[in-house]
């Protein structure tokens, strides 16, 4: 118990020391001048998330190795990104922007759907995420002290609400930075500690011992939920330069694989002491609670907690600044002082909601494969703007396709790896299809009009 006070004082004090002395850009931005291991860090601390911790080990326990195509998928996407990052860098130095939908505002200045409809679908997409943290945070903490879960979702909740209003993205930069070093020290301690000695048998090292199909779905899923990442670009917003960004991208991008690897290990050893486990999505909980001798039990439950807290926090800051900045600030421009203040109103607002949301949801992995799908479906949008200069109304109605068709998947209850791909040819054929029909509208309007 001792540990978990430990680490939420250490938690704190960085999260309200970050707030002293700070400037509104500093609380919006951390004033873009974020250095590159400050950017990889908290790159990587993000998408080192819940979801990772239960699914993924959970699917290493299933099939072993060839779960790992998810988080080489994460590095192809991250690749990707730095590859197109640059002249997204340059405009929003140049214009100040602060979230992904700012983007798309900047480039459909005549058309704003694109940019309502990005900004709509990041706040459903990370609300749900930011519900995954409370909640597999909650069951951890319930687990370890016994208190019931209730209590453990306010704990948590109202404690990133707390230094996150205080400090903003500043504080979220700088708590994930500290956590993510705790989650790779300590990572790697414990897989050392619960190997004992285990050899994999050769179907747990096969690539494709899932299917072909299902892992290529991982793949495909990790690369493209990379690039259409909100929070990945808010970090590329605040990076100091472009070169500090692409190294920041280039040290993310080698250790999560790495970190990958080692919770991969964790699985195999998992299943080789305790085969029949009913639930694969609690084989990382029962490894720390089983595997583990009482002087080193604390050191896995600190990595869930490590993890679970750097990512609901980034999912805390998204929301309410996408609230702000992409809905109410489109109506009334704003001072730097009013925005700060609204910006904390939303997370207020936000978190109470979160934590309403825990207590009534507990299906983890049903709403992380439906987000895995909402950010495919984002991902045709996204390419189209950075490569083409499609219509606003073309890139609206991709997203919404992508969106309902995660929405069908979801309330027929045929939500799986392989179907949360298929927002990516509805969003896509809805842009080849729209696309066209808009040109030759425009091209018919200009005929009449000659």
């Amino acid at each position: 118990m001792w540990y978990i006070a430990v680490y939420f004082i250490v938690l704190f004090a960085i999260g309200f020391g970050a707030a002293r002395h700070q400037s509104s850009e500093s609380f919006m931005m951390a004033e873009r001048r974020l250095g590159a291991f400050a950017v990889g860090s908290s790159i990587a601390a993000g998408f080192f998330d819940s979801f990772v911790l239960a699914a993924y080990a959970g699917y290493v326990y299933q099939f072993g190795l060839s779960a790992l195509w998810l988080f080489v998928g994460i590095a192809v996407g991250i690749l990707v990104f730095a590859l197109i990052v640059k002249p997204i860098k340059v405009e929003s130095d140049l214009r100040k922007f602060h979230t992904m939908a700012d983007y798309f505002f900047g480039k459909f200045p005549q058309d704003s759907r694109p940019g309502y409809a990005v900004g709509g679908l990041i706040l459903l997409f990370f609300f749900a995420l930011l519900l995954i943290q409370l909640i597999f945070g909650s069951q951890v903490l319930s687990f370890v002290t016994g208190w019931n879960y209730v209590v453990c979702v306010l704990a948590v909740g109202v404690g990133v609400i707390a230094y996150l209003v205080a400090g903003g993205f500043r504080a979220s930069v700088s708590t994930d930075v500290f956590q993510w070093v705790l989650i790779l020290v300590l990572s790697a301690f414990v897989a050392l500690l619960v190997r004992k000695d285990f050899v994999p048998s050769p179907a747990q090292l096969k690539p494709f011992s899932m299917g072909v199909g299902e892992s290529i779905a991982f793949l495909v899923i990790g690369a493209l939920n990379t690039i259409v990442a909100a929070d990945m670009w808010q970090r590329a917003y605040a990076a100091r330069s472009i070169r500090s960004l692409r190294i920041g991208l280039l040290i993310a991008g080698i250790m999560l694989p790495l970190a990958g690897a080692v919770v991969c290990v964790i699985g195999l050893a998992t299943r080789h002491q305790f085969p029949g486990l009913e639930k694969p999505a609690e084989a990382l909980l029962y490894a720390f609670g089983n595997m583990l001798g009482a002087e080193w039990r604390s050191l896995g439950f600190v990595i869930l907690f490590a993890a679970i807290m750097s990512s609901a926090d980034t999912m805390l800051f998204v929301i309410g600044s996408s609230v702000v900045k992409d809905f109410a600030e489109r109506h009334k421009r704003f001072s730097d002082l009013r925005r700060v203040t609204l910006v904390r109103y939303a997370l207020v607002v936000t978190g109470i909601l979160g934590i309403a949301g825990a207590i009534l949801i507990q299906d983890i992995l049903t709403i992380a494969l439906s987000l895995a799908g909402l950010g495919i479906g984002l991902a045709p949008g996204v390419l189209a703007v950075r490569f083409f200069k499609p219509a606003g109304v073309s890139i609206f109605v991709s997203i919404v396709a992508g969106t309902a068709a995660v929405l069908g998947l979801l309330a027929f209850g045929m939500v799986t790896p392989e179907t949360s791909l298929a927002s990516l040819p509805i969003a896509l054929c809805a842009l080849l299809v729209t696309e066209p029909l808009v040109r030759w509208k425009r091209r018919r309007r200009y005929t009449t009009v000659r």
